[in-house]
Order: C-alpha cells, then structure tokens, then sequence
C-alpha cells in the first residue's frame, strides 16, 4: 500500500449472551448465563479492510499488519 492517509475506526463490541449453562449442585438443577468476550474492532473503511483483538493496540496492530498487504484504493486491485 502506498503512503495514502485512511480514517481508521476503531470500536468496542461488548460481550453479549450466547447462551447457558445448566449445573447440579447438591441435587439441585440450576442455569447460568453464558457471556461472548468483548473486543475491539477497527476498519479502515475506504480500502474496505478489517481486523479484531482483544484490546484496542491489539485491533490497530492486526489492522496496520493487514493494510501492509492491502491494495491501494486509488490504483485498485493488483492484477499478477
């Protein structure tokens, strides 16, 4: 990618209910909620990339290593 200048956004999607879990404790059947991780998000949405981490250096990091191998939005996709 060439040195072009990309808004970066960078968002937090909390964790969410994926389910429960059902435990016997002395007899007794009870459930518990089972919650997603939070994580980060960031894009770069002009060459339309993405990536994720589990903290927000973590997302900016994975998305820099991606948009090293991304196409130039100007010039469009490389042909090989």
């Amino acid at each position: 990618m060439a040195s072009n200048q990309y808004l970066v956004n960078i968002s937090y999607i909390a964790p969410y209910r994926t389910g429960s879990i059902g435990v016997s404790q002395s007899g007794v059947w009870q459930t518990y909620p089972t919650y997603s991780t939070g994580i980060y998000l960031a894009t770069m949405p002009e060459i339309r990339i993405s990536a994720t981490g589990s903290t927000y250096v973590g997302a900016l990091n994975a998305l820099l290593a991606v948009s090293a191998n991304a196409d130039d939005a100007a010039q469009g996709p490389a042909t090989y």
